[in-house]
């Protein structure tokens, strides 16, 4: 038989086949690979598609909450019109949002603070996870879906809020007022910027000065120290009284004359925002060192106009625009001096003295400091609430400061004054001067062009003239007496004289400046300084004292409102508040 009709026998009718036993089944494995990489693929499935669904909710999510910090930003501003409903309404239309999820809460006044919250909810229908419950138990799909579990949307809620106020705010706005101001209108343009920068602060920061907006800063939140320097400060004779005081602070100035109230600081005092570093301050002597050739006095070291005084803690833009005006140019320039006043006056040392001077009237009825202020200003540098700035505004840089030697500040003078007799006629000479030399132990006479061993000596003429001794007549002067009458190049012009005045030049200076701005940052104050058409070494000096190179402005011309109003704007700080 051949071999195919063996096989064809084999089936129609050959040997029965073998059955399957129990044994040959179990050790069957054919097919277990794919179910295995069946659940394995729907597992990766789910997972993808999770994370599919989770990547487009966050994406959803992070564009709500960007749309929601952008606009409550823009509907807190103290400049925004609209109510902060449209604000926010608006900025998610054009993100392409659902205006009607979100919800929007304002407070403040509008003028001094704006508060605004809101809230929203991103709900985001998921293509996965609704199918997880069911599918993963490999379900039929039919009347059994409407009962699954699944995850048919993904949801979260979101908040933010923004302030954006006016704290409590305590500036210290030190303006240049030396000579070179009175040049090329830097005067009148400072005093346009100096008067719009405090309508921002103690008025409405959303308006200009010559619009019709609302001047009411709720009291006592805002004040503003003005601070004129030149060559020196002048405190002006209540706060300086205040100082000297030993119930309100521990210092004690010295009493030499009352003619001016200026303060010589030493390279201490710069180490510290306290007034002093040590409780003994020398008054600046009230002298002229600048006239030449003949007696003449006015140009003082300390100068004395009122309009000069420091006006501290003024809180009424009207009494501030008066001051601001008022102000002229004179003498050097001295920015050390200025930012020592300026951080002085927010150092929590002088409270007690400034709480006293809101209480005692000065001429014409009015106090000394406005009285629109708790018992606290100023405030402690850790007080949360508080704000302290220094706006230092110069056109120069430092230059010579002159300061009397300790041997010419008080006590008896080489100058004795003779008195031209009342009702004499015989008494022909008027007022002189006669003065000591001590090197000829004798007294020269200026007035006769010679020396005599006494200065009592006058010229007499009753029918012919002589000298006689006139005690009544003649009195021995003090320093003080003397440079209220005498500028020191007169004093010094006589050779036997020696020279009274030291003076603290511009490199010194510097380092001076330099240090009392450190201590100012350090405490946490605020420094912004504006270089107006400032040379080279002035710029230096102040773009250095700035608290950052983005807290200092260049300016020239006009221009310098421009800087006062973006000091204004960074003081109106906005700040998120979750």
């Amino acid at each position: 038989m051949t071999w195919y009709g063996k096989f064809n026998a084999g089936i129609s009718g050959g040997a029965p086949r073998s059955r399957a036993t129990p044994a040959s089944f179990a050790a069957d494995q054919g097919g277990s690979l794919t179910i295995f990489t069946f659940y394995a693929m729907v597992i990766m499935l789910f997972v993808g598609g999770m994370a599919y669904d989770i990547m487009r909710f966050e994406a959803e999510r992070v564009r709500t909450q960007a749309a929601m910090d952008r606009s409550v930003l823009a509907a807190a501003s103290l400049t925004q019109v609209l109510p902060a409903q449209d604000v926010v309404e608006s900025y998610f239309e054009v993100a392409g949002l659902d205006k009607t999820s979100v919800t929007v809460s304002e407070d403040g006044d509008g003028i001094t603070s704006s508060v605004v919250n809101i809230s929203s909810e991103t709900r985001v229908p998921t293509r996965f996870l609704r199918l997880m419950d069911y599918s993963l138990t490999m379900g039929a799909f039919g009347k059994r879906f409407e009962n699954s579990k699944g995850v048919f949307e993904l949801a979260s809620g979101m908040a933010a809020g923004a302030t954006e106020n006016i704290p409590q705010l305590e500036i210290s706005l030190v303006l240049d007022a030396s000579g070179s101001m009175g040049w090329n209108q830097r005067l009148k343009n400072m005093q346009a910027a100096a008067k719009e920068f405090s309508w921002h602060m103690l008025c409405d920061p959303g308006s200009d000065l010559n619009s019709n907006g609302n001047c009411s800063v709720t009291p006592g939140l805002v004040s503003i120290s003005l601070v004129p320097f030149s060559e020196q400060v002048n405190a002006g004779p209540y706060l300086l009284d205040g100082i000297d005081d030993p119930n309100l602070t521990s210092y004690d100035i010295t009493d030499e004359h009352d003619y001016s109230h200026c303060l010589n600081f030493t390279e201490a005092d710069f180490n510290t925002t306290n007034l002093a570093a040590s409780t003994d301050i020398n008054r600046t002597g009230h002298f002229d060192p600048w006239n030449t050739y003949s007696t003449t006095v006015g140009n003082w070291a300390c100068r004395t106009e009122t309009w000069r005084y420091i006006r501290p803690f003024v809180a009424h833009h009207s009494n501030l625009n008066y001051l601001i005006n008022n102000l002229r140019a004179g003498g050097n320039t001295s920015i050390d001096i200025g930012m020592k006043w300026g951080t002085a006056l927010l150092d929590p040392e002088l409270r007690d003295m400034i709480s006293d001077l809101s209480e005692v009237a000065r001429v014409g009825g009015a106090p000394a400091v406005e009285p629109d202020f708790p018992e606290n200003r100023p405030l402690d540098f850790d007080d949360p609430e508080a704000v302290k700035i220094v706006v230092l505004m110069s056109d120069g840089e430092n230059t010579t400061q002159h300061e009397l030697k300790p041997d010419f500040r008080s006590g008896p003078s080489e100058f004795w004054k003779s008195v031209e007799a009342d009702n004499d006629n015989t008494d022909k000479d008027g007022d002189f001067y006669v003065v000591y030399n001590a090197g000829r132990d004798q007294y020269y006479y200026p007035e006769y062009g010679g020396y005599a061993d006494s200065p009592y000596y006058r010229r007499i003429c009753n029918g012919g003239c002589n000298f006689e001794e006139r005690p009544d007549q003649v009195s021995q002067m003090s320093y003080p007496a003397l440079w209220a009458e005498v500028n020191t190049d007169y004093f010094e012009d006589f050779s036997f004289l020696p020279r009274v005045w030291d003076g603290h030049g511009n490199w010194e200076k510097n380092q001076r400046l330099n240090a009392v701005c450190t201590q100012a940052k350090q405490a946490g104050i605020i420094v912004f300084t504006v270089g107006f058409e400032a040379p080279n070494n002035g710029r230096t000096a102040l773009r250095n004292c700035a608290s950052s190179i983005n807290h200092y402005y260049d300016a020239e011309g006009r221009s310098i409102s421009d800087a006062f109003n973006n000091i204004a704007l960074a003081i109106n700080n906005l700040r998120l508040t979750q």
